[in-house]
């Protein structure tokens, strides 16, 4: 069977041109007309992983499992500011350390001698005993007893600031309140982390207990 449109092929001979019947149609095309298939990346990956050493090939999976995307967490924390959590944190301390034995936290600290260590014992005794609030003090009765921040304990500390978690103001008619605040805050978070020490250990700076503490209440608050 011929294609048609296509010429005979011939060949010479020693008396002209003989035509060849027995050539396929396909011969005659150009050769450069016929191009092979190129192989894929896949092919060609397992083509050259084919002849790869041992070695070789446990270092190429390595590679590729390296490039894989890592799995998405089961588990995700999200739409909560840092802030919350650490409110969360302290109120926590708070129900844990303070509720159970309340009364104690109106002991207020002596001296060996029995004498109150505190300068302003009475505003402290009315703030614990929940008479008064810190947001409705004077300033000057703030000012005036943030000294002795440094002399109350844990609970004590906690029993003050529980109260006062959502008061937030820039007025600066509240620079008393914000500053009290402060320094409580810095006494607080430095005796948690001196709480939860091993026996024996040395505390470090009180910044760096400070920190610590903020840590450790944000850990409880999440």
């Amino acid at each position: 069977m011929r294609l048609q449109g296509l010429p005979s092929p011939v060949r010479a001979t020693g008396g002209g041109l003989t035509p060849v019947r027995d050539v396929s149609p396909v011969a005659i095309l150009d050769k450069d007309a016929i191009q092979p298939a190129k192989p894929t990346k896949g092919e060609l990956l397992r083509r050259a992983a084919k002849y790869q050493p041992r070695a070789g090939r446990v270092a190429a999976r390595a590679a590729q499992a390296q490039t894989k995307v890592p799995p998405r967490p089961r588990h995700k924390i999200s739409d909560l500011s840092e802030q919350r959590v650490l409110k969360t944190g302290v109120r926590r301390l708070h129900a844990r350390l303070v509720l159970p034995r309340a009364s104690e936290i109106l002991e207020l600290p002596r001296h060996e001698n029995g004498s109150c260590r505190l300068m302003r014992q009475s505003f402290f005794q009315r703030l614990l005993s929940r008479e008064i609030e810190l947001q409705g003090s004077m300033p000057n009765d703030i000012a005036s007893a943030q000294s002795d921040l440094r002399h109350l304990s844990l609970e004590q500390l906690l029993g003050v600031r529980a109260r006062t978690l959502d008061f937030a103001t820039e007025s600066r008619t509240h620079d008393a309140h914000n500053s009290f605040l402060a320094t409580l805050d810095r006494h607080l978070f430095e005796r948690i982390a001196l709480r939860h020490l091993r026996d024996g250990t040395t505390p470090r700076a009180p910044e760096l207990m400070q920190r610590l503490g903020v840590r450790l209440a944000i850990v409880l608050g999440a």
